[in-house]
């Protein structure tokens, strides 16, 4: 019986997004994988709760690893930006190198991603921990194992 396996982990790494929350105490931003801009970038579009979207805004205009920011809508306290980053500077991309789907935007708050996965096989997930280990400080919150034949992907409507 072959098995998958949903996981949800605390990511802490070197990211603009990380870096905005340890700044701006009571920010957060779920980040949704929009598409790539070129080849060495990838886009986000991030609901962002702030009080101080203008400050927000500038600190992500002004990160070396967000290389461009759109602003979408404001409100009194959140908005919705799109953001383009180098591939290379996401979890989420690396996670991908090991089989990994996103089954959730990303959460960032307090200094760290909450990020949802799903992997085929549980094998996935280890050697993802023990690849990465040293660029990204991963904690596993909680993790399902889910036998295959369970799993549905009916879409019809």
């Amino acid at each position: 019986m072959h098995e998958a396996l949903l996981a949800e982990l605390e990511v802490s790494h070197k990211c603009w997004c990380v870096e905005l929350t340890e700044k701006f105490k009571g920010t957060s931003l779920t980040g949704i994988p929009t598409h790539a801009e070129n080849p060495g970038s990838i886009a986000h579009t991030f609901i962002v709760k702030t009080d101080q979207a203008e400050r927000v805004i500038e600190f992500i205009r002004k990160h070396p690893m967000a290389t461009a920011i759109k602003p979408i809508k404001k409100s009194k306290d959140a908005m919705i930006i799109y953001v383009e980053q180098p591939r290379d500077s996401l979890f989420v991309n690396a996670a991908t190198q090991y089989g990994a789907i996103l089954t959730d935007p990303t959460l960032t708050v307090n200094g760290h991603d909450t990020v949802s996965l799903f992997f085929n096989e549980e094998r996935n997930m280890k050697k993802l921990f023990s690849d990465l280990e040293e660029d990204f400080d991963i904690k596993l919150k909680a993790k399902r194992i889910v036998p295959l034949e369970n799993l549905s992907f009916d879409v019809s409507v």
